[in-house]
């Protein structure tokens, strides 16, 4: 009894050297897991900024200047829309080290369920066997063509729209609680929120008399899917301003909020949520610049 009593101490003292090992080797590879992430992550960002730029710029070149010039400007920003795509997908690098992150589920599926289910095989193959990735896909912001036909201002531009920083992306946002906003992590734009914007609000409202007497200005502040209850709503504001190009005067100056119902708890059903309120803020704006433009141009009594 003795002997085998030495044996099993033996055998402990063995296991947790061996123990102790393996959690240094572990903590080890993780600090270098998170210093190659953290690099990927800061030359993300560097390109995302550079894409920003062109982006910035081809605009500004579609806007104003001759058509050889615009359709090398059209060139240019699709370029930047590909580069765009590609530092949204190298956006998350842990998701190839750790798997999925939260945001690549519907918004109520949590990561301990998933966890769970592994745990017990109801859902997922086990957690040594590699699955297949969850493939990306792309969504059309599109408000379809209005109701109601709305009349151009002759002597408007539509600036192109720009986005407060974390819409300013082709990855569809969310938020699963009051003050906090997450990413789909596999479901995007076709296109960066902003532009789809910009295209439409030009298509409905800009004229073709003096170039130039009016400029619409437009941002977007907000768009996600507020998904804090299911199956949550489709969230859009857009801050407009109506500025006297001449002079730089503001004319007019407003934000329109809209939110209109998912369609079910997930990215396609936020998607056909968000085409709804879109169809909407349009026609809001569109209705409010017609009546400050003939506020405008209205003669004096």
């Amino acid at each position: 009894m003795g002997r085998a009593a030495d044996d099993v101490r033996s055998l402990a003292g063995t296991i947790g050297s061996d123990a102790r090992v393996l959690t240094e080797r572990y903590a080890s590879l993780g600090s270098e897991a998170n210093e190659a992430i953290a690099e990927i992550r800061a030359a993300v960002r560097k390109m995302s900024d550079d894409v920003g730029r062109l982006a910035q710029r081809t605009d500004a070149l579609v806007a104003g200047g001759d058509e050889e010039l615009r359709e090398t400007a059209r060139a240019l920003r699709a370029t930047a829309d590909a580069l765009g795509a590609a530092a949204g997908r190298l956006r998350d690098p842990r998701q190839v080290i750790y798997g999925p992150a939260e945001g690549s589920l519907a918004p109520g599926r949590r990561r301990d369920e998933i966890l769970r289910d592994r745990i017990h095989g109801r859902k997922l193959v086990a957690c040594s066997a590699p699955g297949p990735r969850e493939a990306d896909r792309y969504f059309l912001l599109d408000a379809g063509a209005p109701a109601v036909a709305q009349r151009s201002v002759p002597a408007l531009v539509v600036a192109p729209t720009t986005a407060a920083s974390f819409y300013d992306t082709q990855d569809i946002a969310y938020s699963r609680s009051p003050g906090t906003r997450g990413y789909y992590q596999f479901n995007h734009w076709t296109e960066r929120p902003q532009r789809s914007i910009h295209r439409q609000l030009a298509m409905r409202l800009e004229g073709t008399g003096a170039k130039g007497a009016l400029r619409l200005n437009t941002q977007l502040e907000e768009i996600y899917h507020d998904a804090t209850q299911q199956p949550g709503t489709a969230h859009i504001t857009i801050r407009a301003e109506l500025v006297n190009a001449a002079d730089g005067t503001v004319v007019a100056r407003r934000t329109f909020t809209h939110s209109s119902p998912a369609a079910s708890y997930d990215a396609p059903g936020a998607v056909r949520g968000f085409n709804q309120a879109l169809a909407a803020l349009l026609g809001e704006i569109a209705a409010w610049v017609d009546a400050a433009s003939r506020r405008t141009t209205a003669p004096a009594a």
